[in-house]
């Protein structure tokens, strides 16, 4: 009996001093991608890309045993798949970029994770950023507006105003790629030279120096006629160019025979409302006047020139 009793201390000293089978055995632990406390799996990458491009999306899972498969999704279709045989390590996907939602699934033995959803926008290049301004006189005084854009480009974009090199505004672009900044103006004074500078995430654009005068309208008015010609070589229409002396801001009116031209004739503003300075009529036999502010202007009858 007490042979008996000695054997059984030796044998619980010898169960505690080892470690128990299901921890020591072959074969590896169960994924943990899933269960209460894991967290799921994250996808991270650009907002938006320009269009050709590639993007870098990064899948990071929480620790799982290897093999651990990812997929990169956009919507339910599969876009690429990478498997990694080492354990920790996250799934980098190149892709050439399109616009959709995107988001990856983790596999580790029979469980699968899903990760948060990301939106890829498809980016246009920006064109060089333009820049004009427009002057009015209102009940209080004068105002002054720079008007920036670009030809080309998808926001968002962050645009920005400089007088002579220091920047006075700013403004994130979510919409339109046409910014106004309001400015303080009096006439006949140098107000400085502005700039318009537009950013995105892979390009930072300016544009020319836009001096801020605004010159009173006057001077000697030319108007010239310049006639068109046909495919077949006959007369098609006459050309008026309207040009004054000086002036930031004329203000056009063109007459035939002493009245409002016919709206069929009448020419189209150019974008962002520059003065229209020219126009294209059919030949009519008639006098075309420009009255331009308190300038003269010498009216010439639109005539075909004489045969030789």
């Amino acid at each position: 009996m007490k042979i008996l009793q000695i054997y059984s201390f030796l044998l619980v000293l010898d169960c505690a001093g080892s470690a128990p089978p299901v921890l020591t055995g072959p074969g590896p632990a169960p994924p943990v991608l899933t269960g209460p406390g894991s967290a799921p799996p994250v996808l991270t990458g650009p907002g938006s890309a320009p269009r050709g491009s590639k993007a870098r999306l990064l899948c990071t899972a929480a620790a799982s045993p290897p093999p651990v498969t990812y997929q990169l999704m956009m919507s339910r279709r599969v876009v690429a798949t990478v498997t990694r045989h080492q354990e920790n390590l996250p799934a980098e996907f190149v892709i050439t970029v399109k616009e959709g939602s995107y988001h990856c699934t983790v596999t580790a033995g029979k469980n699968t994770a899903t990760s948060n959803s990301i939106r890829l926008q498809v980016m246009t290049f920006l064109s060089q950023p333009r820049i004009s301004f427009s002057f009015s006189q209102e009940a209080g005084g004068y105002e002054g507006a720079v008007i920036c854009w670009t030809s080309t480009g998808s926001p968002p974009a962050s645009f920005s105003l400089s007088l002579d090199g220091e920047e006075v505004a700013s403004h994130n672009a979510t919409a339109s790629m046409t910014v106004t900044f309001p400015v303080a103006m009096e006439p006949a004074q140098d107000m400085g030279a502005a700039r318009c500078r537009v950013k995105t995430d892979i390009q930072d654009l300016w544009s020319e120096t836009q001096p801020l005068v605004v010159v009173p309208v006057g001077g000697h008015v030319e108007l010239e006629v310049e006639y068109l010609y046909g495919a077949d070589s006959k007369m098609a229409a006459a050309q008026l160019h309207c040009r004054p002396g000086r002036g930031t801001f004329p203000s056009f009116s063109w007459l035939l025979n002493g009245a409002g031209l016919p709206a069929d004739l009448r020419p189209a503003p150019p974008l962002h409302a520059a003065p229209p300075r020219s126009i294209a009529t059919s030949l009519v036999d008639g006098c075309v006047a420009v009255p331009l502010s308190s300038a003269a202007c010498v009216a010439p009858r639109v005539l075909p020139p004489a045969s030789v």
